[in-house]
């Protein structure tokens, strides 16, 4: 419910959206001058709310786009690239499961894994922030975002969060999830994932982490999207631990493959797609 009214006031203000997360409160690090006058009491108890307990230096995860390297300087600028308008198939037929569909393409994602080819040669992690439109009550996942980052055999940390809230905001978008690489491993969750995608499935249930590995697959284990099992949300949500560790199961059991996930092929149906590769740039 924040995430929704905070989206909501974000766009119309085209102010920064700094997003911390200590366990599942959501706190917003800068505001518009001009919200405060404009937000209703209920808005401001729930503001209240979720900077109580919260600060920018209690940052208990390191994931992509959840640890924040807040610099002196300005964020730097959004490219102004225009979208080159790709036609998309309709997408594939996926299960009923309450959640609203999320559509991705594998062009996308391999091409992803192509940009991260230089990293995963050196088995280092590379991430991506999913952002989405909604078309029709389903996520249509349009613009990948490859922040600054610092990545290691088996993380992958987020630098400069305020490009990345500009970006948000500036292309209007929903965040739907994530996606790293595995160098040396096949697609699954650890125990660190889970706790990383603990935070964007707890804001939106949609959410999917894709997970694209550096070993030779087959196509269909070259990249999958996993979620959280909803019945170990609360276990993950109370753990405290960081690093990697063990809950009531292994990690292996406590994920699945998203049934409410599907792909598109973009050649049919007209929906601008890009990915912004920021990391290369900074290189």
């Amino acid at each position: 419910q924040y995430l929704i009214v905070l989206n909501a006031i974000v766009r119309k203000h085209k102010c920064y959206q700094h997003i911390l997360y200590n366990n599942d409160i959501l706190t917003i690090e800068k505001w518009a001058r001009e919200i405060n006058n404009e937000l209703p009491s209920l808005m401001q108890k729930v503001i209240k709310k979720m900077y109580s307990g919260t600060g920018i230096d209690n940052l208990s995860r390191t994931a992509p786009s959840l640890q924040a390297s807040y610099a002196k300087s300005p964020p730097a600028p959004i490219p102004e690239v225009s979208h080159e308008t790709s036609p998309v198939s309709a997408p594939q037929d996926i299960e009923s499961t309450g959640l609203k569909p999320v559509f991705y393409s594998v062009a996308m994602v391999m091409s992803f894994g192509e940009i991260a080819n230089e990293n995963t040669k050196k088995k280092i992690e590379t991430c991506g922030i999913l952002c989405a439109i909604e078309k029709e009550g389903k996520y249509f996942i349009t613009n990948l975002l490859i922040p600054e980052q610092k990545g290691t055999s088996d993380s992958c940390t987020t630098l400069n969060y305020e490009t990345i809230s500009n970006y948000v905001v500036k292309y209007d978008l929903i965040v739907v999830g994530w996606i790293h690489t595995h160098p040396e491993y096949d697609c699954y969750l650890s125990s660190i994932d889970l706790h990383t995608h603990y935070s964007y499935q707890k804001l939106l249930p949609e959410s999917i982490a894709i997970v694209f590995s550096g070993l030779e697959l087959p196509p269909k284990e070259k990249q999958k999207a996993l979620r959280v099992k909803d019945r170990y949300m609360d276990e993950i949500g109370r753990c405290k631990k960081v690093g990697f560790h063990e809950h009531s199961l292994n990690a292996k059991f406590m994920f699945e493959v998203c049934r409410h996930a599907g792909t598109y092929d973009p050649n049919s149906m007209k929906i601008p797609t890009r990915i912004d590769d920021f990391y290369s740039q900074k290189k």
